[in-house]
């Protein structure tokens, strides 16, 4: 069965560029669409990862609560600003710990505002017969974005797609696994929270792969050698996440996002506190 790119290459974009390109276009969208399928990550600079990686759970719970206010308000100044967003996990059972994790996360996200429902894997197996799905993320029919990776699983480059009947095949596609998809909620309550904590990983850090504010010179944001699609298995993700904080709320209004995108980026920017690339694929927090 055809894989949703279907063969087509994406512009090759840095991740400076490709961050401020996304916020752009984020500012104009009208419906942003989120297929994610990877099942192994690594999130060095967050600090829930980061507790759960070293083997505190209730640290990383409380942390990731800890974060409700803020997507409470992000999500607020989205729907505000008229865009929608919907996210599809793929999940294979059973759960890895780093999934166990992470619906932790999307659980808090779909209750403050994303919408995000679950596939399992078995239930796409019929389109991953040329390998597994991508990650990629569309906004209305005019970009998508699809996340690469170096050989340490780093967030490295994206690729961008403009073709406008492209895009709007892959966002027909990511709405078609969202109707089939399981809200969120009724999974987790099944598969998730009668988990016992997750054993502690014990192995911190992957090899080669710096904790955010390391040496500069190491930073993925610095740039990185190649693009390659790597294989969607044990792959730790890189990528920025950012908070709208209420005083960019208060300057940052849906009309001046209508008219000004690249004004309201800016407010962001300056006004959430500590914005920066974090460890996750996930950018912004959609």
């Amino acid at each position: 069965m055809p894989r949703p790119l279907d063969g087509a290459a994406g512009e090759r974009m840095e991740l400076a560029a490709y961050y401020a390109d996304f916020e752009e276009n984020f500012a104009r969208a009208r419906e942003f669409w989120k297929l994610e399928r990877g099942q192994e990550f690594a999130e060095p600079g967050d600090a829930s990862w980061e507790a759960f990686d070293r083997g505190d759970w209730d640290e990383a719970m409380r942390l990731l609560e800890a974060r409700r206010p803020d997507l409470v308000k992000y999500h607020e100044e989205t729907a505000a600003a008229g865009t929608s967003t919907r996210r599809i996990r793929i999940v294979s059972l059973p759960l890895t710990p780093y999934m166990q994790w992470e619906l932790n996360l999307l659980k808090v996200r779909d209750e403050t505002g994303g919408p995000i429902r679950v596939l399992l894997d078995s239930q796409v197996a019929g389109l991953e017969d040329q390998g597994p799905l991508p990650e990629i993320y569309t906004m209305d029919d005019a970009v998508m974005y699809e996340a690469v990776y170096d050989a340490n699983g780093v967030l490295e480059c994206a690729l961008r797609y403009t073709d406008p009947e492209l895009v709007g095949r892959c966002r027909g596609f990511i709405s078609g696994l969202y109707e089939r998809g399981e809200p969120i909620a009724g999974f987790f309550r099944r598969e998730v929270a009668p988990l016992p904590p997750p054993p502690p990983r014990g192995a911190g850090h992957p090899a080669g792969l710096p904790a955010a504010g390391g040496p500069s010179g190491s930073h993925p944001l610095l740039g990185a050698p190649g693009c390659q699609r790597p294989p969607m298995t044990a792959r730790p993700r890189r990528a920025r996440r950012a908070t709208r904080s209420a005083a960019a709320a208060s300057r940052a209004t849906s009309s001046r996002r209508a008219s000004s995108p690249a004004a309201y980026t800016s407010t962001v920017r300056r006004t959430v506190p500590g914005a920066r690339a974090s460890c996750r694929g996930s950018f912004p927090p959609t």
